[in-house]
């Protein structure tokens, strides 16, 4: 029996050795038969030997990729194909994902009684503000048409394109509705959180789980003759019990909770659920035995296999829960490199989401006024805008929030507050009364975070220390009026060049003390441009907690630069590794907008600002 043994990282930054104990001995192929369904969202395996770019191109090793197929059938479970756990639209797209359900789907009519269903959505489909219910419901269709072409079975994914578009619950019913008149087969819904992917907040119509799953259990009550059940990945088990109770009888609940998979299978006196998860790719052998159990009535050993499973799913999909870290194999070898090969690939393909490009509106100031830049955003499908008080002032805030909201931009931050230090203590009283109206006007446009460049030395002083006093003497006053208006306070620490007249906050880790000290309701923003030089920024960044990751900026710093305010560059231009940081940013807990903030005198100030804007979107793609 072979035992390995293995290097590990400490949180020092140091190796350990760890040696791994004795293999359980569970079987390759399925003991006896389940008495619940039980699909395993299925990874794919990269090819190691490929020369393609994993960023611009999947490379897939097929025959393994297949092979671990026929391992799940073999194992008593279903295979739910192509869908986020096989990186689904983070890397690997419609195209791509149709040739993988064709082979899977072949492979399966190989095998007697093995199932797969395969997921269907609109990832062909870019949202943006010009894509209407009508597109996403054709978009659907299209995947529908061709997954049952091939003989597949639908689990029809979240599509985020429907979230864009959708203006309010009726638009849900009627894009499932029209899709599932079509479907040959009952499908299963999948009901994913933003939890998984941002960009579906607000599914159904509603931010609140509770009134959005009013509007998804009267699409299934009105369509239960096409539904063979609901996946629900909401980590909540208080949901998903109390949407089971009432679902249409004969429907099945799939949970996709990997937290709290084990007792929602296991179930209460009155019901359970059936599972559809992505822990499932990773521990199949144990789930098998344990499933195996359960139907046996043998909870304890139910219990007993499972219980050090969990920990793991609970790794594995911590947040930012989109991002799977890594897992353990068992199984046989060829196997277990397959799932290490296929963890590095995952880790390879996160390109940034196009749905998080923000644009700061002083990218294109010099060339349009705030109401052509909402315009702007809204014709180039960039979802989300950060204006100056500056602009909006003179184009009105209430004709500001008007043109805002009806675009269907986020507000991503206002910018900005802060300068608590510009005429020193004398001038402090004036400084917090301007915050207060600016935390006002953010409030008005549903801003995610007030930004504040919090000033730097007074005229005339040389006291660094009384002025980052006086900051967070400004920023506690203001504190209060923030927190009643639900809005946070974003530190932004500026590059040391300008800690005398800009801000004398200059790193993550003087931001981050700042905020340990006001408590609750301040956070910080990372503009790559002010951080990337700093020595300590894998340390700092990763020490803040997810909650004060306000915002990210990005942008380049060009070499040599000609002036370091207004010689900004494009993302990809300059030296800075803005892939590098957003990793530590999404390794930390951040799944908010990537704001591009450009101030570039005599370069993109000068360019035909749709020219600009198309730059923006190529660069948020190849460069960060």
């Amino acid at each position: 029996m072979i035992v390995a043994s293995l290097k590990l990282p400490t949180a020092s930054r140091g190796l350990e050795p760890y040696r791994t104990g004795e293999p359980s001995p569970f079987p390759a192929v399925a003991a006896g038969p389940f008495n619940r369904r039980a699909f395993a969202a299925v990874h794919v395996v990269a090819d190691p030997w490929s020369a393609k770019d994993p960023w611009l191109a999947p490379a897939i090793d097929w025959d393994a990729t297949i092979a671990y197929r026929r391992h799940l059938w073999r194992l008593g479970f279903a295979v739910a194909e192509a869908m986020d756990t096989a990186q689904r639209g983070m890397g690997l797209d419609w195209p791509t994902s149709l040739e993988l359900i064709r082979r899977s789907v072949a492979a399966a009519a190989e095998i007697p009684g093995a199932i797969v269903f395969s997921g269907a959505g609109t990832d062909h489909l870019q949202p943006g503000p010009h894509v209407g219910i009508d597109e996403v419901i054709r978009a659907y269709e299209e995947q529908c048409a061709a997954i049952e072409k091939l003989g597949g079975r639908i689990v029809l994914m979240a599509s985020r394109a429907l979230a864009a578009a959708a203006r309010g619950p009726d638009d849900y019913a009627k894009v499932y509705g029209r899709v599932l008149s079509r479907v040959r087969e009952p499908v299963i819904i999948h009901w994913l959180g933003d939890m998984f992917d941002p960009a579906l907040a607000g599914y159904w119509g509603h931010a609140d789980p509770k009134p959005a799953m009013e509007v998804c259990l009267a699409v299934l009550a009105d369509h239960a003759e096409k539904i063979d059940g609901v996946k629900i990945s909401l980590l909540s088990g208080e949901h998903e019990i109390a949407m089971r109770r009432r679902l249409p009888k004969g429907m099945r609940m799939y949970t996709g909770d990997d937290f709290y998979f084990a007792e929602l299978i296991a179930g209460d006196e009155h019901g359970y659920s059936d599972a559809l998860l992505g822990i499932f790719d990773a521990i199949a052998p144990a789930a098998s035995a344990a499933l195996t159990a359960l139907a046996r009535r043998d909870r304890t050993r139910y219990e007993t296999i499972l219980a050090p499973c969990v920990p793991l799913s609970r790794h594995i999909f911590a947040p930012p829960t989109r991002f799977y870290k890594t897992g353990a194999r068992s199984g046989s070898r060829r196997t277990t490199h397959a799932r290490v090969a296929g963890n590095a690939w995952h880790r390879s393909l996160m390109r940034p989401d196009p749905a998080l490009l923000s644009l700061n509106t002083a990218t294109v100031r010099a060339q349009w006024k705030l109401d052509e830049i909402i315009a702007g955003c809204e014709r180039h499908g960039i979802r989300g805008i950060a204006p100056w008080r500056d602009q909006i002032a003179a184009l009105g805030l209430k004709e500001t929030k008007r043109r805002i909201r009806d675009s269907g931009l986020t507000v991503t931050g206002l910018c900005r507050g802060g300068f608590f230090t510009a005429r020193g203590r004398p001038g402090l009283a004036a400084a917090i009364e301007e915050n207060r109206r600016a935390i006002e006007e953010a409030a008005e446009l549903s801003a995610q975070c007030l930004v504040l460049v919090v000033g730097g030395l007074p005229d005339g002083s040389r006291d660094i220390a009384g002025a980052r006093a006086l900051v967070e003497e400004g920023i506690a006053a203001i504190l209060r009026h923030s927190r009643d208006a639900g809005l946070p306070l974003a530190i932004e620490p500026l590059h040391p060049m300008y800690a005398a007249d800009r801000a004398c906050i200059n790193t993550v880790a003087q931001a981050n003390a700042l905020c340990e000290r006001l408590g609750e309701g301040v956070g910080i923003v990372v503009d790559v441009y002010h951080v990337w030089w700093d020595p300590e920024l894998a340390r700092d960044i990763p020490r803040t907690q997810a909650r004060r990751l306000l915002g990210f900026h990005i942008c380049d710093w060009l070499s040599p630069t000609t002036d370091f305010l207004t010689d900004r560059g494009m993302m990809g231009d300059g030296i800075i590794d803005i892939r590098r940081i957003r990793g530590l940013m999404e390794a930390a807990g951040y799944r908010g907008f990537h704001e591009v903030e450009i101030f570039s005198a005599n370069n993109w100030w000068k360019r035909d600002p749709d020219e600009v804007l198309r730059a923006c979107k190529a660069r948020h793609a190849e460069a960060c």
